[in-house]
């Protein structure tokens, strides 16, 4: 009787499903290639090698990825997310997120450490549903992250986490601070990739 009055829908298309989204919406659910990306900003790319704008400007000291490209129905999943309707969303995202990083090989995270937004950007969300220690020794100034006082992450890897790259100079800022407490590696890595 429930389900004549209130039928569950698709987040995004609000067609009939028993599930978050309709079979057609989770097609654009598939982990990127990171093969077809480019390791330090995770454009399209022929895989393994800096894009040219990466060479150019020399980024060979941050590696990111994404787990998803930000088509329709991951934007309307990083809206909920987002405006706080829905933040238990982290959860899956967060497992696409896991899944991602064991496709990169990346070294084993001591920490993770979201970017810091206003309190209703699910980046915080996501760091605490990826299973390990979360940090949260990064301020945001005006213009500017700072490293709080006192953080110790010195000798370890962290992995910045957000939940949107779009140029990832935001990411780029955020580890140039985080580099001012000496962490063996810095990665970031982010729910979504901004399609441009």
């Amino acid at each position: 009787m429930l389900h004549f009055l209130f039928p569950s829908l698709c987040l995004h298309c609000e067609e009939r499903s028993p599930n978050l989204v309709c079979k057609n919406c989770a097609t654009f659910f598939e982990l990127i290639d990171p093969l077809t990306r480019c390791p330090f900003c995770f454009t399209e790319n022929e895989g393994r090698h800096a894009c040219p704008e990466c060479r150019e400007k020399k980024r060979w000291r941050l590696r990111c990825a994404s787990a998803l490209d930000f088509t329709p129905p991951v934007q309307t999943v990083v809206g909920k997310m987002q405006g706080g309707q829905m933040p238990y969303l982290a959860k899956t995202a967060a497992a696409f997120m896991v899944m991602q990083m064991e496709r990169l090989g990346w070294d084993e995270p001591d920490l993770f450490i979201p970017i810091p937004h206003h309190f209703l950007f699910p980046s915080t969300h996501l760091a605490k549903y990826l299973n390990g220690k979360v940090s949260t020794c990064l301020r945001r100034g005006i213009d500017q992250f700072y490293l709080k006082r006192g953080a110790q992450i010195e000798g370890k890897t962290v992995v910045l986490i957000d939940h949107v790259m779009k140029r990832g100079t935001v990411l780029q800022d955020a580890a140039e601070a985080l580099r001012e407490g000496f962490p063996k590696k810095i990665y970031a890595l982010t729910y979504a990739r901004a399609l441009y």
